[in-house]
């Protein structure tokens, strides 16, 4: 059986055990610096993702919205700048679990476009609406309100997207 105490002694005379502990030391300080600027550069990410999505505006918006009813086409303009960007690199999340969010999150918003660009007929003043204009007088279709439904449910799916990104980003960047 080899004595621990002889060999950690014979070593730290040769001098290799002090070298060890300022290499395990270094590496410790690096790691605490990786994650330092992982931090920092996704908490820059997220403050970018907050200022282009407006969630005092666009995820308000969202949040509390009928798409059953008209509405100013212009209020979804963040989403579409912000979806058009998206695909960035720089736009990514460094922290594994917060880039699988953006990436739902993006998810959702393309999915909420595509589908307002696809149910949704304009009108003047850049209004919006599922109804077309040849059904305004008559009872509605139920196309008209499945249409209405399908968008607010991937309105809501997109916000509850978003406030999970923003919750989990506030715990592991502990802001």
């Amino acid at each position: 059986m080899v004595n621990v105490f002889v060999v950690v002694n014979n070593a730290r005379k040769r001098g290799e055990l002090d070298e060890r502990l300022k290499l395990t030391e270094l590496d410790r300080k690096d790691k605490a610096t990786d994650d330092d600027r992982k931090r920092t550069a996704d908490a820059t990410n997220l403050t970018l993702l907050l200022k282009s999505l407006e969630p005092e505006n666009l995820v308000a918006f969202l949040r509390h919205t009928d798409f059953g009813a008209t509405f100013r086409s212009e209020e979804i303009q963040p989403l579409r700048r912000y979806i058009n960007f998206a695909s960035r690199p720089d736009q990514e999340f460094l922290t594994k679990e917060l880039e699988e969010l953006r990436c739902q999150l993006v998810f959702c918003g393309q999915t909420l476009l595509d589908l307002v660009s696809k149910k949704t007929y304009s009108r003047r003043d850049d209004f919006s609406s599922v109804l077309p204009e040849e059904f305004i007088n008559v009872e509605r279709p139920k196309f008209v309100e499945d249409n209405a439904a399908e968008i607010n449910n991937a309105a809501t799916e997109f916000v509850n997207s978003f406030d999970s990104l923003v919750r989990e980003a506030r715990v592991l960047l502990k802001i």
